[in-house]
Parts: structure tokens; sequence; C-alpha cells
């Protein structure tokens, strides 16, 4: 396969779902059950096809076509893609040896600057209805928590006084989570679209904490128990927080949140001999976990989740192994490797951020890959539509050419039948 250019879309899949679907109208001529598709009984000979189509979609599962686009800015030596919600993507690009924080509109040519006057550096973490939050780089050494809503003029700083690191990892609705260093070992923070943040960090419990996923309701954490890393989720006010760790591990760490799903990583299974890194899958509301991990794999790790959907990394060979991007739907089974989608020339992949637009039935996955024939990592975009939709479209358009029919139809009987009386003789 040929390099990979920054504006290609590449389609992933080996079988199509619409070519097998007008193979299948192309033989609806055909005799079935009789006179069921006698040119005199359109409407049967329709529903007939449309309800064929409609089993076919719920019944027979369309094999998922993935395409991946290449989300690469010209001229950056590298880049990461690290969110996605809403058609938009955010991350960063290396130009040189700067970091500069990126938006992009679904392609690579669309890439937006995001790195304000007077920054050194920046990058975007989390993006969420058209606000994307960070960090930004001031001189040398001083990293700060960032908000912008689309620009770099619309930069805001969240850096809170007398901190002296701060970092915004996650956005959802005008909340903003993240960690805040004075001086000592990192604190779990929320703000809600200001430099006056809410320390969520429990001091009775841990040596540190960070934020890094938030939705409507609670914060997914990593927090320093003392030396031993523990997921953990808060409510978005920080009167509550739950300990996520599964019995029987040793360490753990939760990187996403939503609707009561959250994600990360455990790692020490008692009945694990290997003690390997594995992506685990939490609801915090049923008190239970899923263990996302493949059986093939030498680790794992979970770091996003929408709307049931949740991706990482899975990664095979020694221990750590070579990564590849990742997507499951609940549980291990459902696990897919996105990177067997890319082109060959990519040696390794990661995925982390998702978004399924529910009502248009697609998911978004962002993430990055290694291109050996560059000799860089390239920000890239994974999309699935829903399996079936195809079809649904189809016999949804069939169904209202079968109704147009029905109603052609009864409009010739009533016709004729009109034309029939008009000429019976008066009484």
């Amino acid at each position: 396969m040929s390099r990979i250019k920054t504006s290609e879309t590449y389609m992933a899949s080996r079988q199509s779902s619409g070519h097998r679907l007008m193979e299948f109208i192309r033989v609806r001529r055909k005799p079935v059950c009789g006179k069921l598709f006698d040119s005199r009984l359109p409407g049967l000979r329709w529903f007939a096809l449309y309800g064929a189509l409609l089993s076919a979609s719920v019944a027979a599962p369309v094999r998922a076509q993935w395409t991946v686009t290449n989300l690469h800015p010209e001229g950056a030596s590298e880049s990461f893609a690290t969110g996605v919600h809403a058609g938009q993507q955010v991350g960063y690009a290396k130009f040189g040896i700067t970091d500069r924080a990126t938006l992009w509109n679904g392609s690579a040519e669309s890439w937006i600057d995001l790195n304000p006057f007077g920054a050194s550096s920046s990058r975007a973490l989390g993006i969420h209805n058209g606000q994307q939050v960070g960090q930004i780089g001031v001189g040398s050494n001083s990293t700060r928590a960032a908000m912008w809503s689309g620009s770099a003029a619309s930069f805001v700083s969240l850096h809170p006084a007398g901190a002296t690191f701060s970092q915004a990892h996650g956005v959802y609705d005008g909340r903003q989570v993240g960690e805040v260093r004075y001086g000592g070992s990192s604190r779990a923070t929320l703000w809600n679209n200001s430099s006056t943040p809410l320390s969520l960090h429990p001091d009775w419990l841990a040596s540190g904490s960070v934020a890094y996923g938030v939705d409507s309701n609670q914060v997914a954490a990593r927090l320093d128990m003392y030396g031993d890393p523990a997921a953990g989720v808060w409510n978005t006010s920080g009167s509550y927080w739950v300990n996520l760790g599964p019995p029987g591990t040793y360490w753990s760490g939760a990187y996403g949140v939503h609707a009561g799903e959250q994600v990360g990583w455990a790692y020490g299974y008692v009945w694990d001999p290997n003690t390997t890194i594995r992506a685990f899958m939490w609801r915090s509301y049923t008190n239970t976990g899923v263990d996302l991990h493949p059986a093939i794999a030498s680790s794992s790790i979970a770091y996003g989740v929408h709307a049931g959907h949740q991706v990482g990394q899975v990664a095979f060979g020694a221990y750590p192994g070579v990564p590849h991007a990742s997507f499951w739907k609940g549980t291990a089974e459902t696990w897919v490797d996105l990177h067997t989608f890319l082109p060959v020339h990519y040696q390794s992949s990661e995925a982390r951020g998702v978004w399924h637009d529910q009502d248009a039935g697609i998911t978004y996955v962002v993430g990055h890959g290694f291109n050996i024939n560059t000799g860089r990592n390239e920000a890239l975009m994974w999309t699935l539509p829903e399996p079936g939709s195809g079809l649904l479209a189809m016999a949804a358009m069939l169904g209202l050419t079968a109704t147009r029919s029905r109603r052609s139809h009864a409009a010739n009987i009533n016709m004729k039948t009109i034309e029939s009386t008009s000429m019976r003789p008066s009484p």
C-alpha cells in the first residue's frame, strides 16, 4: 500500500454491505413463494423485500466498515489526537521541538493552532461541547492548566494563584478536571470555568491524586494511597469518593467516565500469575467491574468511554509489548483490534478518545500510530457506522417506495372503478 497522505481517508473493510444489498435487489424478480413477487401485487412485492432487508439488518449483522483518517498537519514532526466530541478532535502537534495544542474538524487540513501568544508550548487533552482543555508551558519549566473555546485567542488560564504546577485533563459541560501542585504532590482538582478550583483530594486517605475524566455526575481519578495507586470516583461536588480498585489487585487507575461507567486499568490480580496491566471497566452505580483484557495480549489499558463504547490499547509480544489501538463494547469478547485497519507501515498505535453519535449511529475513535515510513507518530481517527444502518436506511426507502406504489395501485383501481361506473346506463 502506498504511503498515507495527510488528507487521505481509508476504507478498511474487505466486504461491502452495499454490494451485497444490490446483489440481493438484483434477484428480487425471481419467483419467490408463488405469486408473491407478481407484478400485479406491487404492495406485497415491496413489503416482502422491505421485510427481508429489515430482518437482515437485525438478524444477520453486517461486517463493520471502519475508515481511518490521518489528521497529521502538514509540516509537523509528530502529532497526537487525545479527545473527540461532536465532530471535533483535539490533541497536539510538534513543530520542531515545540508542542502546540491542536483542534481539528475531521481532516488534517482543518487543523487550528490553539497555542496562545506568550506560551512556549501547549497541549490539548480533552474536549466537550466546543470547549477544549489541557496545558500551556510558560518559560522553560512552568506548566499551567489551560482552557480554550476553539481558537488561540480564546485561551483562559485555569492556573490557581500560588500553584507551582497545574494541568487539565478532562471537560464536560463547563466543568474541568485535572491536577494542581503547591510544591508537593498533585491534588485532584475540579474547576467551573474559573481559576478558583475545588480540591477533591482526600488528605486523610492519599498522599497524591489526579482527576482524568468527568461527566455530568462523576469524576474519574487515580489516587496515590501512600505508594499504591488506586482507581477512584468522586461525585462532582466532591462530597463522596469511592475506591474502585478490584479486590485482589495491587494497583489500579481510572482515566475516563461516562454515564456510570469508568475505565482504566488494574494490575496484579490474584488469579493472574503474570501480573499484567489489564484494561478494566467499572460500573460504580452497581458496584461491579469487567475485565476487558483479551486472553492473547501481554498488557492492556482503557483510556476513554462514551455511551457504552470503550477505547484504549492492547499490547502483544514480550511485556510490555507493542500497543495496538483497541475498541470494546462492554466485554473482553467484543474487543476489536483497530490497528488491523491501518496500512501495513504503521508499527504501533493507541486509541485515546471515543464519541458515539447516537443520532447518526456513528462511532468516532481518536489516537495515534507510529508510521515507520515517516519515522513519526501521527494523529489518527477511526470511524464506524452503526452495524446495519445502511440496510435499515435502504429498508426505510423501500418502505416509502412500497407505500407510494400501494397508493398508486389503489388510485389506478379507483380510476378504473369510476370509469366503469360512469359507463353504466342510468337507472
